[in-house]
C-alpha cells in the first residue's frame, strides 16, 4: 500500500517531534532511576 507522499517540511517536523519524545523518555527513565535508587 502506497502512502501519500508527504511534503519534506512535514516529514522534518515529524522527525524532530519523534526525536524530542525519545529524549523526554530517556530523561524520564534517568530521573526514575535517581528517584528509586535512594
Amino acid at each position: 500500500v502506497m502512502r501519500p507522499s508527504m511534503p519534506p517540511e512535514m516529514e522534518e517536523l515529524l522527525n524532530s517531534a519523534l526525536n524530542r519524545v525519545e529524549m523526554l523518555e530517556q530523561e524520564l527513565a534517568t530521573s526514575k532511576k535517581v528517584l528509586f535508587s535512594r
